[in-house]
């Protein structure tokens, strides 16, 4: 995964620096709530978004076997999906 640019990540910095990344972040709170397959598959897509990273106690609501993504990490703390 290295070399890949991150969605949104060090928020700290970020804002330190003034970027913008309010939707962003409001995109990214928003979408780990959605619990409707397609929904969030087409959400994610929209986005351009290669690979999903999360740690598994903030997982998406949404049943992620139930999209067409694949799932390529996981261990006892996180878990990584291939979107494309």
């Amino acid at each position: 995964m290295s070399g890949r640019r991150a969605y949104l990540e060090d928020t700290e910095q970020v804002d330190i620096m003034n970027y913008n990344f309010k939707d962003r972040l409001t995109f990214q709170e928003s979408i780990f709530k959605v619990d409707d397959p397609k929904s969030f598959e087409q959400q994610i897509l929209d986005k351009n978004i290669d690979y999903l990273y999360f740690p598994k106690p903030l997982s998406p609501q949404v049943n992620l076997s139930k999209t067409n993504f694949k799932k390529t990490f996981s261990n006892s703390a996180i878990e990584i999906w291939k979107v494309k």
